[in-house]
């Protein structure tokens, strides 16, 4: 008799969670079939066009010296850092059935303006440390292959690196020390950054940091364009990503 009512009770929970499972599906389907993508690409173009115009009247090369002057030592612990830069190719969804490849995260400032041969000058002053640039990430969360977009084969930051391979040279290494043999990567620290932009003069910078066999902190910092310069504000909930 117990057997029965356990078997009973198994049958009636399972049918409570297929109806949960059932009534989720059901939300999420006519959620996505309220959303008109014609709609959402027209915003889309719109906002753009709105960060393009105000970036006319926003200085977002002095940005970079600020990004790097924050860089903390206290992260950056090992001799070789490798800096893993986002190359593949996106497609920036603002639903995820609404796909394009209209950049509306990150199209005033991006890696691109960060990553160029000048900074590299400024980033081995500031941090002294041997450097590596990996732009192997050609996989994306999907496993789909992607290749490196156009736009990051034409500038000068990866050309300048090509041409450093070309001489036998994957690292920028530190200029203050010479070096004698090829250095080991297999224990090195990294760093990762990544950049979102908002209306306003607003830039959000993620420092994701990688010590080895340590805690690895992931540090989030706000900038403002104002009174042509760039200030840090506080970092909103909204800003992180």
């Amino acid at each position: 008799m117990k057997n029965s009512f356990f078997l009973l009770f198994l049958v009636l929970n399972f049918s409570v969670q297929a109806q949960k499972i059932s009534d989720s599906t059901r939300y999420f389907r006519n959620d996505y079939d309220e959303v008109d993508c014609n709609i959402v690409w027209k915003n889309n173009q719109k906002l753009f066009k709105l960060f393009k115009k105000e970036a006319k009247k926003i200085d977002y090369k002095s940005l970079s010296k600020v990004i790097i002057k924050d860089f903390d030592i206290k992260n950056i612990p090992d001799k070789n850092i490798i800096f893993k830069l986002y190359t593949t190719e996106t497609v920036y969804a603002t639903f995820t059935i609404c796909g394009s490849n209209l950049n509306i995260k990150n199209p005033n400032y991006n890696y691109l303006d960060f990553y160029t041969p000048e900074n590299i000058k400024l980033l081995q002053k500031k941090l002294k440390k041997n450097l590596y640039f990996d732009f192997s990430d050609s996989k994306f969360e999907n496993n789909e292959y992607r290749p490196i977009k156009k736009e990051t084969i034409n500038h000068p930051f990866y050309q300048y690196l090509k041409n450093m391979r070309s001489a036998d040279k994957t690292v920028c290494y530190d200029p203050d020390t010479v070096v004698s043999k090829p250095i080991t990567l297999n224990e090195a620290g990294w760093i990762q950054l990544n950049f979102r932009n908002h209306l306003g003069g607003i830039v959000i910078v993620k420092y994701d940091y990688f010590i080895y066999n340590k805690f690895s902190p992931v540090v989030f910092k706000t900038y403002k364009y104002q009174d042509r310069k760039w200030v840090e504000i506080p970092t909103k909930d909204e800003h992180l990503f």
